[in-house]
């Protein structure tokens, strides 16, 4: 069954990132299909084809004691095909935690981890989307409190299958 690890972001960003999406003055290309909000998430690791239990077995080791990053989601980019919104993760003690997240998941390979949310896909043959300016505004800051091992079906229909909780990073004292 093919299965990826993600974290998904919480009510509040879902909304503010459909608040920015729905303003964005660019369309899409046509024949483009808006991801469900509903399915949103920030990927960590693309496991593919796997056993359900060893992998969340392999999890609970790889992420027991890992800290929690404290994201937004900020600005868009393409991929081919793909219209994806960018994630930043909060400067302070716990920087760096979510690259530790997608590594401990087993992200590894040699392209970079670009954390990221899909918004849209369509025949990457139509050439790239853009949003117009500077990409969509960052939305609320949040922090998840746990990975979650998930089955991917077609049509973007996700399952999660497992819980790994994590654990909070130092809060900083930078206000907002």
């Amino acid at each position: 069954m093919r299965l990826f690890s993600a974290l998904w972001p919480p009510p509040g960003a879902v909304a503010a990132l459909t608040r920015a999406l729905d303003r964005a003055p660019s369309p899409l290309p046509d024949g483009a299909r808006r991801a469900d909000p509903s399915t949103w998430h920030v990927t960590l690791c693309f496991h593919g084809d796997d056993d359900p239990d060893a992998r969340a077995a392999t999890l609970d080791i790889a992420l027991a004691g890992a800290v929690a990053p404290r994201l937004r989601i900020a600005g868009t980019g393409t991929f081919p095909g793909v219209l994806w919104a960018g994630v930043e993760e909060r400067d302070g003690p716990a920087a760096g935690a979510l690259a530790d997240l997608a590594a401990r998941a087993g992200a590894t390979g040699p392209r970079p981890y670009r954390p990221h949310v899909t918004l849209a896909r369509w025949d990457r043959r139509r050439g790239d989307a853009t949003v117009g300016g500077d990409g969509i505004a960052a939305g609320p800051w949040w922090t998840p409190g746990e990975a979650v091992l998930v089955r991917s079906e077609p049509g973007a229909r996700y399952t999660v299958l497992h819980r790994v909780p994590l654990r909070p990073g130092t809060p900083d004292r930078t206000p907002g």
